[in-house]
């Protein structure tokens, strides 16, 4: 193409197809101090950074992972919240946008589990993509890991 002007604009039209991006469990059964990890995968090396956003859903049975359940740094940084006072993971609002960067094919989400104080129930959380206003994503599962108590 050859543009013949010094002034004006070019509009360039991206017509590649959106790529599929497919979130599977790596570790999603792990005991305290330990990390569940889910993978965001594409079929082909990106060419440019693929954002896709993940939210913490609640759960739909069981009991859940709190605030204090998870690394406190980690917490900061994925949802600008502190662990105290207490409270599901959900209500951090938790909507994470994991990276997977050029020329790879995936990106891992790893969710770090502290130790806790006291001996609990098994305890649960639900990640699932969403689109880029944090609506789900309908043809995509929400998957759940779970944590044990260290004995």
């Amino acid at each position: 193409m050859t543009i013949r002007k010094y002034r004006g604009g070019v509009t360039v039209v991206n017509d590649d197809p959106e790529p599929v991006i497919t979130l599977s469990p790596v570790a999603d059964r792990v005991t305290e101090v330990e990390t569940l990890t889910w993978r965001l995968s594409v079929d082909a090396p990106a060419a440019a950074d693929i954002w896709q956003p993940v939210q913490v859903l609640p759960v739909t049975e069981g009991a859940e992972l709190s605030t204090q359940d998870v690394d406190a740094q980690w917490l900061k940084d994925w949802s600008g919240d502190l662990p105290g006072p207490e409270r599901p993971l959900p209500d951090a609002h938790l909507w994470a946008w994991p990276n997977i960067p050029p020329g790879s094919t995936s990106v891992d989400f790893v969710v770090p589990i502290v130790r806790g104080q006291v001996v609990e129930p098994t305890e649960s959380m639900r990640l699932g993509p969403t689109d880029d206003k944090a609506e789900p994503l309908p043809d995509r599962p929400v998957l759940t890991g779970t944590v044990l108590d260290k004995p």
